[in-house]
């Protein structure tokens, strides 16, 4: 990855790809998809939910149990 055309961590496309206002859009129609350099935490959870199920489920155990379902 080039330092000068940075990965959004909105929409994972290059920075140069965007659409530039006053701000940095990842579409030409916009709705508050702006330009990120890091990614949205639910693309983390997924990521650690494939890559660790392990952990991943013993966090969904413990909110469980905290919060009375099981």
């Amino acid at each position: 990855m080039s330092k000068e055309d940075p990965i959004c961590g909105n929409c994972g496309k290059p920075y140069s790809e965007h659409y530039f206002e006053r701000e940095v859009f990842c579409n030409s129609y916009t709705n508050g998809d702006t330009f990120q350099d890091e990614p949205h935490e639910q693309w983390v959870m997924e990521q650690m939910a494939d890559r660790h199920p392990e952990l991943f489920d013993a966090i969904v155990d413990e909110w469980k149990r905290e919060n009375g379902h099981s």
